[in-house]
């Protein structure tokens, strides 16, 4: 899915399209003034793959200005220019400072129609290309690497926490030693697969919080496999009394 900073000062239009861009593609990070915009690329500028800028700001900020400004700092992002007061000076004033494509808003907002609404985001992926990023830039990406760290930290918790968890239901229903040592030996080989995937993702850069998170899922999945193996058993031994 490609990220993109999306610069509005219609509050509204950003919250009610979030949901129809996450469906064609785009996941959107807001920004509603020109303050929040550069705070936001000072820091994340080498994990998008685009801008969408209005033109009328709020407080009489300028968006074709702002656009000169960003294709000067920032020259290798793509920049789409969204407004609905479209005007052919400002359309060609938009492509000299950088703009790859100037959209018209329809009725302030975009396309109600289906057939113009696949045309528009067919339109803006054409515009907005999945960024290659190179390993400088990667290692640059402060907030993957510190949220690759903090899930790391938090998965290797929860395998201890299932360690323990599993070891004391064991002792204390006198489930076989078998299943302790099973339990055992199922958490160090889960160690080690999480231990392998983030030397091979650091390896190439870091990875996702949504990659990270679908295996946190499938380790808790298979983590509460185990679980009515006890139940199960520590039943029927409970029934026999």
């Amino acid at each position: 899915m490609k990220k993109i900073l999306w610069i509005d000062d219609d509050e509204r239009l950003l919250n009610d399209c979030t949901l129809l861009f996450e469906h064609n593609g785009f996941h959107i990070f807001k920004a509603v003034n020109v303050t929040q915009a550069l705070a936001f690329l000072r820091e994340e500028a080498s994990s998008i793959d685009g801008m969408i800028i209005d033109v009328k700001l709020a407080g009489g900020e300028d968006g074709l200005e702002l656009l000169t400004d960003l294709h000067q700092r920032y020259p290798d992002i793509p920049k789409v220019v969204f407004t609905a007061y479209p005007e052919y000076d400002d359309h060609v004033r938009a492509e000299q400072d950088g703009a790859t494509l100037y959209f018209e808003k329809i009725e302030k907002s975009i396309p109600l129609d289906p057939a113009k609404q696949a045309k528009f985001f067919q339109a803006l992926h054409k515009a907005l290309p999945a960024r290659l990023r190179s390993s400088t830039q990667v290692t640059h990406e402060a907030p993957i690497e510190s949220g690759m760290n903090l899930w790391t930290r938090g998965v290797f918790f929860l395998l201890l926490l299932v360690v323990v968890i599993g070891s004391v239901i064991a002792l204390a229903r006198l489930v076989s030693p078998w299943f302790l040592a099973i339990t055992i030996l199922g958490a160090i080989f889960l160690f080690a697969l999480v231990g392998v995937f983030v030397l091979r993702t650091q390896k190439h850069g870091g990875v996702s919080e949504k990659t990270f998170a679908s295996v946190v899922r499938s380790l808790i999945e298979h983590a509460t496999r185990v679980f009515p193996l006890f139940r199960k058993k520590d039943t029927s031994r409970w029934n026999r009394k």
